[in-house]
């Protein structure tokens, strides 16, 4: 507990310097976040036996800054239409094609690539609170994280589901879900003496979706762990484990905070 707690203190540090940096640093580091994880997420069927199609989701990787600087917030679907379609071709050119190997690399571009897209396109698309609404996905994702591990770890009783993630109880996910409320809020509240932010009570709607999206993403993590039978992505935070382990509920929470802004900003 102590190291995760540690290193979640570090991760909090560090996003708070990209909270300020400037735009070319951020996209960077995305874009360095993104191939980590496509890699841990195909890897990851690599183990149990699968062979994955991987260059599709590369390809996809290094066209993310140009997409972006090309079509801005409109990127993440056509990113999306090409990684399909490749991925298809490949399939039909295979000689022993598999369902899995499709559906592994379609997984990883819907749960990795495309989400980071989306944050870059909210980076801009929103501006000038743009990094505000950036730094809100960690803040309900993350904050949803610590409520739900305390919470849980302390008054958790009932097991949500023992077979996906036995240590997760439905006590946890209220608190979770609570926790990010409460990030949201905090956000809204300081981030609107800075910029123009959406008013309180949208921070209370992004941050119960942006909550229920963020466990779901930690479930579909699980998901694919216990499918192939490892216990973490990686070793890249102490305590934590890959970058999937670590973004696995920021990535699902970036779908909601970017339909948000598309629709309402």
């Amino acid at each position: 507990m102590l190291k995760r707690f540690i290193t979640g203190l570090v991760s909090a540090g560090i996003l708070v310097l990209f909270m300020f940096a400037p735009s070319r640093w951020l996209r960077l580091a995305l874009m360095l976040i993104t191939v980590w994880g496509v890699t841990e997420t195909l890897d990851a069927f690599t183990i149990v036996g699968h062979e994955p199609i991987r260059w599709p989701n590369f390809i996809a990787c290094a066209l993310m800054i140009p997409a972006f600087l090309a079509l801005d917030a409109r990127a993440p679907l056509p990113m999306l239409a090409l990684i399909l379609m490749l991925t298809t071709l490949n399939i039909a050119v295979r000689v022993k094609p598999s369902w899995i190997d499709a559906a592994a690399a379609l997984y990883a571009a819907f749960t990795v690539l495309v989400p980071m897209q989306m944050m870059l396109a909210i980076d801009t698309l929103t501006a000038p609170p743009g990094r505000w609404m950036v730094f809100g996905v960690f803040v309900i994702a993350l904050s949803g994280d610590i409520f739900a591990l305390y919470i849980g770890h302390t008054w958790g009783v009932h097991r949500l589901n023992p077979v996906l993630s036995p240590n997760k109880t439905w006590e946890g996910a209220a608190g979770g879900l609570i926790g990010s409320v409460v990030g949201a809020l905090l956000l809204g509240w300081i981030g609107s003496r800075f910029a123009p932010l959406p008013k309180l009570p949208h921070w209370v709607a992004l941050g119960l979706i942006g909550g229920v999206a963020g466990q779901l993403g930690d479930f579909s993590a699980s998901l694919v762990k216990r499918w192939c039978g490892i216990k973490d992505f990686g070793v890249v935070f102490p305590g934590h484990g890959g970058i999937m382990d670590r973004f696995d509920s920021v990535l699902f929470t970036t779908y909601v905070v970017y339909c948000y802004c598309i629709i309402f900003m």
